[in-house]
């Protein structure tokens, strides 16, 4: 909605299908995407989660293969919109990693901290 579509873009669904289902899935897409394009990002949302899990056995084959995890949508916005700068999916990678850390903030109008005695979060 916001960036518009995208060309070379891929989501992979991760659903109540087996693992050697979302394994052949996740494997198929990524493979396709390599061979298009030389090198492909994929992004995660959780470390440790099977998607991340099945992304990363898939750069034990394929170095041109780069994982991010906690995707976040400052993050793919950036590597959206920028995907023409940068020379490979290293590159992308590094680049979402910068994004999704200035995409996160803490932030306070009136500055008030959790009281831990009384257990209150302010929420």
């Amino acid at each position: 909605m916001i960036a518009g579509p995208q060309d070379e873009l891929r989501p992979v669904v991760f659903h109540e299908e087996s693992a050697a289902e979302f394994t052949k899935t996740i494997s198929d897409a990524v493979g396709d995407m390599v061979e298009r394009n030389g090198s492909c990002t994929v992004f995660c949302d959780l470390v440790g989660g099977t998607p991340f899990n099945q992304a990363m056995l898939l750069t034990e084959s394929n170095p041109k293969v780069q994982v991010v995890a906690g995707a976040n949508l400052p993050m793919l916005l950036e590597c959206l919109t920028s995907r023409d700068e940068v020379a490979c999916a290293v590159d992308l990678a590094n680049r979402a990693e910068e994004a999704g850390r200035c995409g996160v903030a803490h932030l306070s109008v009136t500055g008030e901290m959790c009281d831990e005695s009384t257990g209150e979060d302010g929420i």
